[in-house]
């Protein structure tokens, strides 16, 4: 999906640095080998991963998780918000679709209601950014931080 294109992983990482900033700052000189290497994990050789490479990289356990699963959260936001947009745009004319993509993934300085995500696509978001830092390891309260400042980003 977009999320693997040059412009979809460079907002990933944008968005992402911010999240780890608010949640795990001590994880920032980290942070781009970090996302390179779950970036790397996602190439198609990732069936040879091990789950436990994927959590956290080798690092101590203060450390685990948050880089990784805030750029897994946001991948999975960012497509379910491609998928949304299509969905929505599909009797659009070619001209509106590209303009609502491109209000979807503009900088965060716009509201989301300007951008046409929906409560109920908010909520969407939230609840698989939780299930996400969960599945990479995070306890119910960082989880919960995690969903929190994914939804946040995108305002």
């Amino acid at each position: 999906m977009w999320t693997s294109t040059i412009e979809g992983k460079k907002l990933v990482s944008e968005l992402a640095n911010e999240i780890v900033a608010g949640l795990a700052p001590e994880e920032l000189p980290l942070f781009d080998e970090l996302l390179e290497e779950f970036f790397a994990e996602l190439e198609p050789t990732r069936s040879k991963r091990h789950d436990d490479d994927l959590l956290g990289f080798g690092l101590p356990e203060s450390l685990k998780a948050v880089t990784p699963a805030a750029a897994a959260a946001l991948i999975a936001v960012l497509n379910f918000l491609l998928v949304e947009t299509i969905r929505v745009a599909q009797s659009d004319a070619a001209k509106d679709v590209k303009n609502k993509l491109q209000t979807i993934f503009s900088p965060k300085n716009e509201k989301v209601s300007d951008r046409a995500i929906t409560e109920d696509q908010l909520d969407v978001v939230k609840k698989r950014s939780y299930e996400i830092g969960l599945e990479f390891g995070m306890d119910s309260e960082k989880a919960g931080h995690l969903a929190d400042a994914v939804v946040s980003v995108l305002h």
